[in-house]
């Protein structure tokens, strides 16, 4: 009886079996579209993370040309008015050296 006892148990045990199977089956895909879903999620965040890291070096680019340009440009004015200041000099002392009789 008890060869009959394992019959039925291995009989039991192969029904059972292929469910107790395919559940591991199905949790073992639910397992894996979960991990698929995360590592998309964490590329997806890191492109987002990359794309806000370039735009700050860009706007740190375009505020360091829009100085150098400011820099530049009020360099550019001091050196049109020293000109200016120095021609004027020049003027006057060529007044001065003349004098009032030359007038």
């Amino acid at each position: 009886t008890s060869r009959g006892g394992a019959e039925a148990h291995a009989e039991l045990g192969s029904d059972a079996l292929p469910a107790n199977l395919e559940k591991m089956f199905e949790q073992a895909e639910a397992e894996q579209k979960v991990e698929k879903i995360t590592k998309e999620g964490d590329k997806a965040e890191e492109k987002q993370e990359a794309a806000v890291e370039e735009k700050k070096r860009e706007l740190k680019r375009q505020a360091a040309k829009k100085q150098a340009a400011s820099k530049k440009s009020k360099a550019e004015a001091e050196k049109k008015a020293s000109l200016k200041l120095l021609k004027q000099v020049a003027n006057d002392a060529k007044v001065v050296k003349k004098g009032p009789a030359s007038k």
